[in-house]
Parts: C-alpha cells; structure tokens; sequence
C-alpha cells in the first residue's frame, strides 16, 4: 500500500516494470512522492492551471488521507463506485485500502 508502506510499494512497481532501483533511489522516489511534497510540486498539483479554475472548486490535490472520500461521497455513490470498481478491476486480485481499520 503507498500510504502505509511507501518504501515497499515503490520497490514492487518497480520490479513488475523490470526496473532493480538501489535503496538509495527508492528512498529519493518515496521522498518526492510524499503528499506533502507533491502538494508543493507545480509539475503535480497542477497550479499552472489555477487561472482556469472556477472559483471555490477544490482543489486538484486535497488532503492525502485515506479514507476522506466518505466526506466527498453521498451512500449512493459509494454503492455506485463499489459497483463500478467491482466491474473494472473483478477478480485481478488488486484490494483497495479505504481506511476502515
């Protein structure tokens, strides 16, 4: 999971591409990737397109915790999602982490 255990999850990304990166890289991929830092990041928050945006719209990078969608969600769309991500992903073995425990 890339919120919990970052170091981990870059390491097996980077295996399934073939890609055998030092510690030392994935150290320097995991400190980039924090949310924090990402947030500050004009090539990911995606700022350089503040002038398009309509005013009071949220922002394109929010929070960063896991589970803050139940703030953002009706229960409808929750059931909507829950359907459409069951379609999509089956049984690939892919589990999503929705911050319940």
């Amino acid at each position: 999971n890339m919120k919990r255990n970052p170091h981990t999850a870059v390491s097996r990304v980077a295996t399934f591409l073939g890609y055998d990166l030092s510690d030392d890289v994935i150290k320097n991929i995991v400190e980039q990737t924090k949310f924090a830092n990402m947030k500050e990041n004009p090539l990911c928050n995606n700022s350089w397109m503040n002038e398009y945006h309509k005013e009071g719209a949220t922002p394109f990078l929010r929070k960063g915790i896991i589970g803050d969608w139940r703030n953002h969600f009706t229960d409808e769309q929750s059931a909507k999602m829950d359907i459409l991500i069951a379609e999509k992903v089956g049984d690939t073995g892919i589990v999503f982490d929705y911050g319940d425990n």
